[in-house]
């Protein structure tokens, strides 16, 4: 039997400066003068090395890109976390990520406004260049599989919390596929929230696999620092389809670079 493989990315957030960031946009590590552009730029060399390198270990056949392929001006930063706040550069560099996987098809699915663009949705000038449009919650049927892919699901600030949202995603597919408004569902894909979770749901004899994606943004954001909590997993999802049936393969990856320092009293 044929097997497909199918790479769900999303949360690259290019611009950013902890994003995924293609080699001509890098920082050098050896060049930068602060211990805070260093790390930086490490992250940068090191999180684009460990994305091509998944890429190539499982070479998908298409990829799904679920939202936030840009990460925007920075508006609440004051685009002091921004590598570039010019929107045409964030998307060539979104391209280079799109290209850099060498899938024969792409699907893109539209993120967050404030992300990428209020009124333009720059997710669709992405698109364009691969000769397709950008959608906000398509089914998808790939080697007799039907994935529905949208970007956001409601975060979680409990571990035991985090399935709660895409398992209600679950149940609302099954709701409106008896009312006749969205294809039944065979994997179930949601982001936004940069942490992997799967569940598998057995209705009857049918199976449902429901997945939140990690994200291609390292941690470290401004934001991500003072207003969030929990642990941020840095990865891409691989599905893995042969005659109908689906396994997931998720690849968590780590990039090293330890955490904050303690700070020691003098007293």
């Amino acid at each position: 039997m044929k097997k497909i493989v199918v790479a769900i990315p999303s949360d690259l957030h290019c611009g950013h400066i902890v994003g995924l960031t293609p080699p001509d946009w890098q920082g050098s590590v050896d060049l930068a003068s602060r211990d805070s552009r260093k790390k930086m730029a490490h992250i940068q060399q090191e999180g684009w090395a460990r994305y091509v390198a998944a890429m190539k270990k499982h070479k998908p056949d298409a990829c799904i890109w679920n939202g936030d392929l840009v990460d925007g001006k920075g508006k609440r930063s004051g685009g002091c976390e921004q590598i570039t706040t010019d929107m045409n550069e964030q998307v060539e560099m979104a391209c280079d990520c799109v290209r850099a996987a060498n899938a024969t098809e792409n699907y893109f699915i539209r993120g967050t406004p404030y992300h990428t663009g209020d009124g333009e949705q720059f997710e669709d000038n992405i698109a364009k260049e691969f000769n397709t449009k950008a959608h906000d919650h398509p089914p998808i049927e790939v080697g007799g599989v039907i994935i529905d892919a949208k970007h956001k699901v409601g975060a979680s600030s409990i571990p035991h919390g985090r399935f709660t949202s895409v398992a209600k995603e679950v149940l609302w597919n099954i709701l409106w596929a008896a009312h006749d408004g969205a294809e039944k569902a065979d994997v179930i894909v949601r982001s936004h929230v940069h942490y992997f979770g799967h569940v598998d749901w057995f209705i009857g004899p049918s199976q449902v696999h429901a997945i939140t994606t990690p994200a291609l943004q390292w941690r470290g954001t401004r934001y991500g620092k003072q207003q969030c909590v929990g642990t941020v997993d840095f990865g891409i999802v691989f599905l893995h389809i042969t005659d109908g049936n689906v396994t997931v393969h998720p690849e968590i990856m780590q990039i090293p670079m330890g955490f904050d320092p303690l700070i020691r009293s003098g007293l």
